[in-house]
């Protein structure tokens, strides 16, 4: 290869190989809490409506709900029964009941519905307003997803085009440089390109390093850039990132190894 070649897209295949299995697991954990929040107002709700109906304390209603309706929390609301009928302090059974499922909304929400049950509130009209606040959040934060599932891809390609054309770019500079060179004396490459009176043709080594090293930053850059929108624009996990940061430069590395080829099939 003339301009680009794989001295730059194996680091970039590498670094994203290195980072793609955190950001994939982070990836997995954040979709595992999105259930776990989009089931967390209806076991309020039952919990709530349980302890009421039964005139029980919730340690009780606990152990009459059906956890195997809430499949994605049926492991934490295991480990609260359990603890609470171990006769541990409720109110630290509730509090580690909310940072173990990794939700903040599931840990404030249920530490609320603890708090105002305890201090004498109905469960039934408490957990209603419970339900609601963490169901319309939930519903809210299922709809930002799509959005930003939508804009992510799109960022993707986005960035596939942008670094495939600043590529190109520079091994068109390159190749026309290799034609100058072939069509004239060796050595008079420089005094040839600026004897066409054009500037931005004047291209020398050192002028061609920078072009190649800048474009290199450049492409490097966006993806870094890229990976910060989508995490903007996603929320959840930040190590979230490197699953996109991973996905950018895998792209990137495609476009400094594929740019030459197709300038090639070209010219």
């Amino acid at each position: 290869l003339v301009g680009t070649d794989l001295v730059q897209a194996v680091p970039l295949v590498a670094s994203a190989a290195i980072m793609a299995p955190l950001g994939w697991i982070s990836l997995r954990a954040d979709q595992a809490v999105a259930r776990k929040e989009s089931e967390g107002g209806s076991f309020l709700r039952s919990l709530g409506g349980m302890a009421t109906s039964s005139g029980t304390t919730l340690g009780e209603a606990l152990t009459k709900i059906d956890r195997n309706s809430f499949p994605a929390l049926k492991e934490h609301i295991g480990t609260l029964t359990l603890r609470l009928a171990a006769r541990i302090s409720p109110e630290l059974c509730w509090t580690r009941f909310g940072r173990e499922t990794g939700s903040r909304l599931l840990s404030d929400a249920s530490r609320v519905f603890y708090d105002a049950v305890n201090l004498g509130g109905d469960p039934d009209e408490i957990s209603a307003l419970c339900s609601m606040f963490t169901n319309k959040t939930a519903l809210l934060r299922a709809k930002r997803r799509v959005v930003a599932d939508t804009f992510s891809w799109l960022t993707v390609v986005m960035h596939a085009a942008l670094g495939m054309l600043l590529v190109i770019v520079l091994e068109i500079v390159y190749r026309f440089r290799a034609m100058i060179e072939a069509s004239i004396e060796p050595g008079q490459a420089e005094q040839a390109m600026e004897a066409l009176n054009i500037p931005l043709l004047s291209f020398g080594d050192s002028k061609l390093s920078f072009l190649s090293g800048m474009t290199t930053s450049m492409v490097l850059l966006l993806a870094v850039v890229n990976a910060g929108a989508i995490i903007a624009s996603d929320g959840g996990f930040r190590p979230k990132t490197f699953f996109y940061l991973a996905i950018l430069l895998l792209v990137s590395a495609v476009c400094f190894f594929m740019g030459p080829r197709l300038i090639d099939g070209i010219m």
